[in-house]
């Protein structure tokens, strides 16, 4: 039986997509889309990996814990890349943007209730 639910699953795919983000590394020359620092490589892996757990144990701490990390890295990370910190070298707001967008979605999703069901299949 699988007790994931659409919640779950979002996190699971916001977690792929923050490692996904890190083909913009690849493509930088041609791009320039989201400019993601060197420092920030081992961050995106680290909270991607952790929403993916959290969504496939279905497991809302870890979740908030993902979220909350991607809003601690964009804050910092604007902090470094305003007072021009090597660490922030090769970022700029897209890296804002993304990490706060993630962020926000999982713990958007580590906040919403379970959806209730009226059938006795659970459909």
């Amino acid at each position: 039986m699988n007790v994931r639910s659409g919640r779950d699953r979002a996190a699971i795919w916001l977690g792929v997509g923050a490692l996904l983000s890190l083909v913009f590394l690849v493509l930088k020359r041609e791009l320039h889309f989201v400019d993601i620092p060197d420092a920030g490589i081992p961050v995106v892996v680290v909270l991607g990996l952790l929403a993916i757990a959290g969504g496939r144990l279905a497991n809302r701490a870890l979740t908030v814990v993902a979220g909350a990390g991607f809003l601690l890295a964009a804050i910092v990370q604007l902090i470094l890349h305003a007072n021009g910190n090597s660490l922030a070298n090769g970022s700029n707001g897209s890296t804002f943007g993304l990490w706060l967008g993630l962020g926000f979605g999982l713990l958007a999703l580590a906040v919403t209730p379970q959806q209730r069901t009226d059938s006795p299949e659970g459909m």
